[in-house]
């Protein structure tokens, strides 16, 4: 007999790969349209069967894994399309496959079953009962698939294009490694401190000491690192950093702002963590403060 988690891990697997299939015809119908049109209309597509599978068991959080999965596939997928791609092209490949794994299996690992929904879409549910279908359709699934599309353009781009890596381009391969680094870390302290402490505390150990949020960091550096990628063979594309602002926006006015909240009220202390961290930078305040007063 399978038990939650597994029949969990079941559901959402069938609803991402008949998910893709829409997407995959979608695209295929597009196409002539020009290849950033085609993929955009079958992210939105694909969404609106994910979103609708959540709205069947009510549980938006059938949502998350696409954050992290979406890129990857759809990367791969018109990487293969195009049958060839340059070495700058195959360098982001190699960081977004590195970055979408390492998230993936940080949601896989958190994913207890499709009866849990995530607090924040609780808190929604409850705050805004009669607006909450339009704020699961909008807030929660239409509007991070807009972010996450057009973070992922430089990648498209690049696949698209045939542009030779030069040495900032592995410059921001490296700035990409740095951010799935500081995710795999901070992550990793935080479900080990969790295992061995009380709700109630606040974890200050490793990079949590010096940044309230490194994940949030990792995860923002890491779409700027894709940007910078395609920037070092085109400057003119620096329109594209767009993709990359919209997702530092989303983390430093709405998630962590909320999560901020969440925490004064749950975890003891967290006040005064708060006045001794940074938001996001995982170094050392005494750092920022010592460059300040000397300038």
């Amino acid at each position: 007999m399978m038990n939650d988690r597994s029949k969990g891990f079941a559901y959402i697997a069938v609803v991402y790969v008949v998910a893709l299939l829409a997407g995959s015809f979608i695209y295929r119908n597009c196409i002539s349209l020009g290849y950033l049109i085609a993929i955009a209309a079958a992210d939105f597509g694909a969404t609106v069967i994910i979103w609708a599978s959540g709205v069947m068991i009510r549980n938006s959080s059938v949502y998350d894994p696409y954050w992290s999965v979406a890129p990857f596939v759809v990367l791969i997928l018109f990487s293969c399309d195009r049958g060839s791609v340059s070495s700058a092209g195959m360098i982001m490949l190699v960081a977004v496959t590195l970055w979408s794994f390492r998230l993936t299996a940080n949601w896989a690992y958190t994913f207890q079953s499709i009866k849990y929904q995530d607090w924040r879409y609780d808190k929604y549910r409850n705050d805004f009962p009669k607006l909450w279908p339009l704020v699961n359709f909008f807030g929660i699934n239409f509007m991070p698939t807009v972010i996450v599309y057009f973070a992922m353009v430089p990648g498209l781009i690049l696949v698209n294009g045939d542009h030779a890596a030069g040495p900032v381009t592995y410059l921001a391969f490296l700035i990409c490694l740095a951010a799935v680094m500081i995710q795999f870390v901070s992550d990793s302290k935080l479900h080990r401190f969790r295992k061995v402490s009380s709700n109630s505390e606040v974890c200050c150990e490793g990079l949590w000491r010096y940044s309230r949020h490194p994940n949030y960091f990792g995860e923002i550096l890491m779409w700027w690192g894709v940007f910078l990628m395609l920037l070092s063979v085109d400057r003119s594309m620096w329109v594209t950093g767009a993709g990359a602002l919209m997702n530092t926006l989303l983390f430093v006015f709405i998630s962590i702002p909320l999560m901020e909240k969440r925490q004064l009220l749950n975890k003891k202390g967290y006040d005064e963590y708060m006045l001794r961290t940074n938001k996001l930078i995982p170094l050392s305040r005494e750092l920022f403060t010592r460059g300040i007063n000397e300038h």
